[in-house]
């Protein structure tokens, strides 16, 4: 073992091959919550949901749990929309090529997924969608972003409803 002593005359490891071998742990804290997992998976099958309120890191969202379908084909008609009455041709072209890999083909494949009832396992879920949503940071009024698409093992807590309208 290569030690050298450090300022406080602690030994000190310099050389990689002395590390002790360390053991695999599971960050149990990085894992979705099963319950918010239960409920994607509903929506990707059933396409209906119940409004909630996800506490991230310094942001609140609120909204209605949706099927990944349902965001897919949201996003690729806000892009189609976009560039509806673009007179550049390559603009709208490329516009539209983007969006159909991005976001139509997505799209279809949750659609043939729920069509053909696959059991898709909750635990597979690692995202969840929420339409109608709104975000809240502190001292800011909920912003309404329509759709949005939250990554589940960033929620830190959640509860049942939604943000008044007013």
């Amino acid at each position: 073992m290569t030690e050298i002593a450090d300022a406080t005359d602690n030994p000190t490891i310099t050389d990689a091959a002395d590390y002790p071998k360390l053991m695999a742990t599971d960050d149990w804290s990085a894992h979705p919550d099963t319950t918010l997992q239960h409920m994607a998976d509903f929506a990707n099958r059933a396409r209906t949901g119940l409004p909630v309120i996800l506490f991230l890191n310094g942001t609140i969202i609120s909204g209605i749990v949706s099927a990944a379908e349902e965001f897919y084909e949201w996003a690729n008609e806000s892009q189609h929309q976009a560039v509806a009455n673009s007179t550049n041709a390559d603009n709208k072209e490329a516009t539209e090529r983007y969006s159909n890999y991005f976001f139509g083909t997505p799209a279809a494949e949750h659609k043939e997924r729920r069509e053909s009832e696959a059991d898709t396992h909750y635990e597979i879920a690692r995202h969840i969608h929420l339409k109608d949503a709104k975000v809240v940071t502190p001292g800011i009024a909920p912003m309404p972003v329509g759709f949005v698409r939250v990554l589940l093992a960033h929620v830190g807590a959640w509860t049942l409803g939604s943000f008044n309208s007013n």
